[in-house]
């Protein structure tokens, strides 16, 4: 240990002044450092704070199929809706749209109940008009009691049939606009064998597509999904659409992105 006082027993001035110019210098960096984590705190605070309704409805109709249609009883027998967090935790989609919803920091997901995953997949024939309208009907019950909400995500298949419906996504879009108002974004993702059309877009503002089969980037679609929605809740961007209808007919075996015009 190195002694503070000199030969005679006094004090070293020159010593003593360095000490107290580091102790103060440790303290004020201290108390720059507790007023900036005060200043961190409450601009988090001050941050808007965006509420974000999420719904999934997904199926993929073969209309030739036998069995009969697709009734409220066939979509719970197995799976129940989904609720709360199991929503949250369910498709690709909706964990991509969680999950870069979550690093923003800023938005609230407000999950609605939603039937699970996509029945019976593409062995299914039509849903009913009451199926249909008890599903949907249950996600705007929630949404309406959930209070105001400045966006909407839904997870949908896009190739879903209902009997007496003609387009059954883009009249759960008009169902969710007739809700929440002309002023909240509403984005959707949509499996690659999805059959939307420009009427999906009248009701609804932004539409992403898988682009791969399989379908492994459905999570960065789900992730697309959350960013532009978040530009459009914030004003940062205003959405605008177009629709074109290739001329192309494809062969099932044909319809993969390692083979043209796919891949």
């Amino acid at each position: 240990m190195v002694s503070r006082f000199g030969n005679h027993g006094r004090v070293q001035p020159r010593r003593i002044a360095v000490e107290l110019t580091i102790i103060v210098a440790v303290v004020l960096v201290a108390l720059a450092l507790q007023s900036c984590a005060v200043n961190e705190s409450q601009s988090a605070t001050d941050d808007p704070v965006y509420r974000v309704a999420i719904a999934m409805f997904q199926h993929e109709t073969c209309t030739f199929c036998p069995g009969g249609d697709t009734e409220i009883a066939d979509w719970v027998r197995l799976r129940p809706v989904l609720e709360g967090d199991d929503l949250l935790r369910s498709s690709a989609f909706v964990r991509g749209f969680v999950d870069r919803a979550r690093e923003y920091g800023d938005i609230e997901l407000v999950p609605l109940p939603s039937p699970a995953g996509v029945f019976g997949g593409s062995s299914r024939s039509w849903n009913t008009s009451e199926t249909f309208d008890h599903f949907v009907g249950q996600m705007l019950d929630e949404l309406r009691a959930a209070g105001p909400v400045d966006g909407v995500y839904l997870a949908l298949h896009g190739a879903m049939a209902v009997r007496d419906i003609p387009r059954p996504e883009a009249e759960m879009a008009r169902r969710f606009r007739d809700v929440v108002g002309p002023g909240v974004p509403i984005a959707a993702t949509f499996d690659l064998h999805g059959n939307e059309d420009e009427e999906f877009l009248r009701w609804a503002d932004l539409s992403f597509v898988t682009k791969r089969f399989p379908h492994y980037d459905a999570f960065i679609q789900g992730e697309r999904a959350a960013r532009a929605l978040r530009l459009a809740m914030s004003g940062e961007y205003t959405p605008a659409t177009a629709t074109r209808k290739p001329g192309i007919i494809t062969p099932t075996v044909m319809q993969w992105t390692g083979e043209s015009p796919a891949e």
